[in-house]
């Protein structure tokens, strides 16, 4: 996850995106204009950490299509074992032993599908030196660990990443003035581009501000990652024993009035004011030594699909006010309903696919 490792990805990241708008075109003509794209962000993210965990050469469609049910299936349990974490007495009433052998299934499952392209890789006459893989294999970590070290990888970087997006091109649709403005800028004014490159989103401060009022107002992972305390401590007069799991309340800090000027509102303005309190206050990756390893590439992905589906496509609402803004939560901040959007081609703002 280091610049450089990021860096050598750019040239992926940015076809696969512009793959992945190909698609959508062709599928809201099917439909009518309408679209619902949350599985297409989630396939495009699956392949670019495919990239990055396995290498360029990776191209394995089966395991795109695969992954994403078991992430899905891995993320429901969640909420089940943070319970069973804070009240473990749960664990022995037979009637909830359930979930724990769907567990092992799931277990069983991710070794299968993980180790059939590790598999894969260590076949290869010219494995990659640079992915992730060849880094966890040359430490000489169990296999098992490497298995579930990658599978990791694309849990906590698909559905972040993919419901950000869905979040944003929401509060877009919800705001088309915003979105106006966000097009205006992508695009590069009256000289239309064919895409919009990496280089290109790392100077968009309107984008930027885009991403960081999402990231504010629907912070992924509203409680965080859970950590443990390694010793006895105390928190402002709280004790807590060595070996408790702590989570942090991500959300009501990003929802704080005394912080921010109206909480509950979409604010761009508060991350294009010099004097906004986005370094200290805007947490969604956590802070500190345990600070996301993955926060600039989620970004980075974030700002460039959304830079080019806004530069492409026209999105609007296919009834009423737009998107239902309801949260559903696991670990993960979902959506309730699944964003459905309708879409027109920028070349012909006046015409509705179809």
């Amino acid at each position: 996850m280091n610049p450089s490792a990021i860096s050598s990805q750019t040239l992926s990241q940015e076809n696969e995106v512009i793959a992945m708008t190909q698609t959508i075109q062709e599928q809201a003509m099917i439909n009518g204009g309408i679209i619902r794209p949350l599985v297409y962000f989630r396939h495009n993210i699956a392949r670019v950490v495919g990239h990055l965990c396995f290498g360029p050469a990776f191209n394995n469609e089966a395991f795109i299509i695969g992954i994403d049910p078991l992430i899905n299936d891995a993320i429901s349990l969640s909420a089940f074992t943070r319970f069973s974490d804070a009240f473990p007495f749960f664990r022995s009433i037979p009637g909830l032993w359930g979930p724990y052998r769907q567990a092992f299934e799931i277990c069983d499952r991710i070794v299968s599908m993980v180790q059939s392209e590790i598999t894969h890789y260590q076949s290869s006459k010219s494995p990659c030196t640079t992915c992730y893989l060849h880094f966890l294999l040359s430490h000489g970590y169990p296999m098992e660990t490497i298995i579930f070290i990658l599978f990791e990888t694309f849990l906590l970087t698909n559905d972040s990443t993919s419901f950000t997006i869905a979040w944003a091109l929401a509060f877009l649709i919800r705001n088309p003035e915003i979105q106006l403005k966000l097009f205006k800028e992508v695009s590069g004014g009256d000289e239309k581009r064919e895409r919009v490159t990496v280089d290109q989103v790392n100077k968009m401060p309107y984008l930027q501000a885009v991403v960081n009022e999402v990231l504010r107002m629907k912070p992924i992972a509203p409680l965080g990652i859970p950590h443990k305390t390694v010793k006895d401590t105390t928190l402002k007069g709280w004790k807590i024993d060595e070996g408790t799991a702590v989570m942090v309340n991500i959300y009501a800090l990003h929802h704080d009035p005394k912080v921010w000027d109206h909480p509950e509102q979409f604010m761009l303005e508060r991350f294009l004011n010099e004097n906004a309190p986005m370094e200290k206050s805007l947490l969604p990756f956590g802070a500190g030594r345990r600070i996301c390893v993955g926060r600039d590439l989620g970004k980075l992905q974030v700002g460039l699909t959304l830079a080019n589906l806004i530069n492409k496509f026209e999105w609007v609402a296919t009834d009423g006010d737009g998107p239902d803004m309801t949260d559903a939560y696991t670990a993960i901040l979902r959506m309730k309903e699944p964003l459905l959007a309708g879409i027109k081609l920028r070349t012909n703002l006046g015409t509705t696919l179809s």
